[in-house]
């Protein structure tokens, strides 16, 4: 591992450092290089509301239900559910 841009810093320094605006990938809801989650009881449509939203910003659709798709970016679908008939 090379170490790339870290580095420590104490308070006073931290309050001066300025970041990169994260990219927004869904407008206020998805942002690049982020890791999400969808969670809800069963049975409600989470599996259909996160594979339906993956495939409109791999896509490159302009909307998904209420949001703007601001950025079509690549998208991975993973399950983590157990499976109910094992």
């Amino acid at each position: 591992m090379d170490g790339g841009d870290v580095r420590s810093c104490r308070g006073p320094e931290f309050e001066k450092t300025t970041f990169p605006k994260p990219v927004e990938i869904i407008d206020g809801m998805i942002r690049e290089k982020s890791v999400n989650i969808i969670f809800a009881d069963t049975g409600v449509g989470k599996t259909f509301f996160a594979e339906d939203m993956s495939l409109c910003i791999a896509r490159g659709q302009t909307r998904f239900l209420a949001w703007s798709i601001v950025h079509s970016w690549p998208t991975i679908y993973f399950d983590a559910e157990p499976d109910p008939w094992e």
